[in-house]
């Protein structure tokens, strides 16, 4: 019964690398290559143009539960002022859930701005996978590769399949 087991064993780990010989990896930085990407300045722009429609927004907000506030503070005691302080919470309750909503918004407009992107770095990725025939592309922006040789990587081919030159650097963007 061991030698069963044990033969088995053997078999098993002889085809397993057998497999692992046959595997063929590369990676990618997919960070670098998002922040490269030509379309990355416009889809910034819009991102920030958005982000500062939805400040002011709030601003305005802001603005008019301070002056409810001065406005109930210049009040005498009374049913008016208690009226006054009431809408006043109710107006700071409203700030906290516009606050909410407006980060989600600006959540909500980045996905949706970068998703054409990340599709197209994925698409990229896939046909340079294809071209070298490799059967996995690990990308180290996401730091689970602990151990690299610059050989398989495929971060060249990528860019050229996105449009980003060769000497773009993240630096260069600053």
């Amino acid at each position: 019964m061991k030698k069963g087991i044990i033969l088995i064993l053997v078999i098993l780990g002889c085809g397993l690398s057998k497999i692992n010989a046959q595997s063929k990896f590369g990676y990618v930085n997919a960070g670098e290559l998002l922040y490269l990407m030509p379309e990355m300045k416009a889809v910034n722009f819009t991102l920030d143009s958005f982000e500062r429609a939805l400040g002011e927004l709030y601003a305005k907000d802001v603005k008019e539960y301070e002056d409810l506030a001065k406005k109930c503070e210049a009040m005498q005691p009374g049913q008016m002022k208690d009226l006054c302080n009431e809408e006043l919470v109710k107006k700071q309750e409203y700030l906290y859930k516009a606050q909410e909503v407006y980060k989600q918004e600006a959540i909500e407009k980045q996905n949706k701005m970068m998703a054409p992107l990340n599709e197209k770095i994925i698409k990229a990725i896939k046909e340079v996978a294809l071209e070298k025939g490799l059967n996995y592309i690990f990308d180290i922006s996401m730091g689970a590769v602990l151990y690299w040789e610059e050989k398989d990587n495929v971060n060249k081919e990528v860019r050229k399949k996105l449009g980003i030159a060769e000497d773009a650097t993240l630096d260069n963007l600053k």
